[in-house]
């Protein structure tokens, strides 16, 4: 069985405003200890996946950085963001060039996995179901809550009694319908993680995705032609161009502690709080007083002090400073989008 591993490491983490940039995105900040969340990433793939074996895909303003982060790597870097469909289709065909065999781990990034045992233990079973039953297989988390924040799968019929068939893609749902799905039992979150023999991938997409097939027969042996008909192709989700689509999908439950850290207040779901039940990271100290909740990371050597207040979130950088309530971290992306119109604050985006 010869495995290899694709990081996919192209995203912007805009939620996590000023502290991320475009320069600087989610996956490379060290936002639950000293190591980047693309570090942890790799460094879980030990034992598991060669480190020859791992492929880093990010756009080509990353590259440099990623570089830093995981000397030697091998990269792949896109011209420009196209989702996700075709970050995968790239980097299946690359592999398949090399090693027509190859079974292939596809996984975000900036993941936080609290059990790295239990984790590597649920990728070797995908790997074995990819390998034995042709399948494109995901994995897929044990909900611990109705949350309203990821995509699920409905399990279908057992499959080598440690997997299933999948027998529905379901999108982020609201609150009541989260809530359903979570007491039925069936449903497993989405975590964006599959495994596949290259093969069974590529004879997938040629079959229901014709569009990504066709582009990358044609071009995969000339980098040059790559990145000039990149753009072109369509921007989509993996799961809405393929996922969705095949029949030949299986699904691997995994209760390993996993978060996407998709905003700030998701931090305190996998760091202790202190006694005021917040996480507050200020080089120069802090004192609060009657304040609780709060979630702070300060750049600065700067004293922070704190009073009557509850539910912030306050992130100072070299250039900006960001004060927001927790229910409305996720607008943080609206702000974001603000900046980008506004010529005159976007280098705060850098």
């Amino acid at each position: 069985m010869k495995k290899y591993a694709v990081i996919m490491a192209g995203g912007s983490g805009t939620r996590f405003w000023p502290k991320s940039s475009r320069k600087k995105p989610k996956q490379l900040l060290s936002l639950t200890g000293r190591e980047s969340q693309l570090q942890l990433t790799w460094n879980r793939l030990n034992s598991v996946v060669e480190k020859s074996k791992r492929m880093v895909v990010c756009t080509e303003l990353l590259k440099g950085a990623i570089l830093k982060h995981v000397k030697g790597a091998w990269i792949l870097a896109e011209p420009m963001g196209r989702n996700t469909m075709a970050a995968v289709c790239w980097s299946a065909w690359a592999i398949a060039e090399k090693d027509p065999q190859a079974l292939v781990a596809v996984l975000p990034a900036d993941a936080f996995i609290a059990h790295v045992p239990e984790f590597k233990k649920a990728l070797n079973i995908a790997f074995d179901i990819a390998e034995n039953e042709k399948r494109i297989v995901c994995l897929g988390i044990t909900p611990t809550g109705p949350a309203t924040a990821y995509g699920y799968i409905q399990r279908g019929l057992p499959l080598r009694n440690v997997g299933h068939e999948i027998r529905e893609f379901v999108e982020k749902p609201d609150d009541a319908k989260a809530q359903r799905l979570f007491e039925s039992k069936e449903f497993l979150w989405n975590a964006g993680i599959f495994v596949f023999g290259v093969n069974t991938f590529i004879d997938e997409v040629r079959q229901l995705a014709p569009e990504f097939a066709t582009f990358f027969d044609k071009n995969i042996k000339s980098l040059k032609k790559l990145k000039t008909g990149y753009k072109n192709l369509p921007s989509i989700a993996i799961d809405v161009a393929l996922m969705e689509k095949t029949n030949r999908g299986a699904l691997v439950a995994g209760d390993f502690g996993w978060n996407d850290l998709g905003s700030w207040p998701a931090l305190q779901e996998v760091i202790p709080p202190n006694s005021e039940g917040g996480i507050i990271k200020a080089p120069g100290g802090f004192i609060t007083v009657g304040s609780k909740n709060i979630i702070a990371d300060i750049s600065s050597k700067k004293f922070l002090g704190l009073i009557g207040v509850e539910d912030l979130i306050v992130v100072e950088t070299e250039t900006a400073i960001l004060v927001c309530n927790h229910k409305n971290a996720q607008d943080i992306k609206t702000l974001v989008s603000l900046i980008e119109k506004n010529k005159k604050l976007a280098k705060n985006l850098l």
